[in-house]
């Protein structure tokens, strides 16, 4: 019963966590978002390093896609952490882009499962967030800082 209620507790923290749908407020600039999370301290707990854009496809899976513009920042091997903007000429390609970013979260609560046990929680409250065209993929150190950060 109590691991229930643990599994209950964690989906609906998840659910809230994680924006569904199209997403109320302005688009996400890419390099603005990016650069604003990377400039707060505290959200990551390591300097990330950008990866080129195909290579950010590659880890989604969408190698044969290409946004209008699009930002990745992971991490060089120490931890889960990452953050991930693409704007999109149209809703349609962003919703989509928001299931592989889903799934690309999933796969790496998978990878780290046995690997880096201590990253699961950031895992755990990872953010995939939709705005119109644009998708926000982010996972941290500091959710609070990261929300003011993006908020401010």
């Amino acid at each position: 019963m109590r691991q229930w209620k643990t599994a209950l507790a964690c989906g609906l923290l998840c659910g809230a966590l994680c924006a569904c749908g199209g997403g109320a407020g302005e688009p996400f600039d890419p390099e603005t978002a990016a650069q604003a999370l990377l400039e707060t301290p505290g959200v990551f707990t390591e300097t990330l390093e950008r990866l080129d854009q195909d290579v950010m496809l590659g880890e989604y899976g969408w190698e044969d896609q290409d946004p209008a513009e699009a930002v990745c920042y992971y991490s060089p091997g120490g931890t889960a952490e990452e953050v991930t903007v693409a704007a999109f000429e149209s809703e349609d390609a962003a919703a989509a882009f928001e299931e592989a970013a889903r799934a690309h979260i999933q796969d790496k609560v998978e990878e780290n499962r046995d690997y880096r046990p201590a990253e699961l929680p950031k895992l755990d409250k990872a953010v995939v967030e939709r705005r119109g065209g644009t998708v926000l993929v982010l996972v941290c150190a500091d959710y609070d800082a990261a929300r003011s950060a993006l908020d401010g």
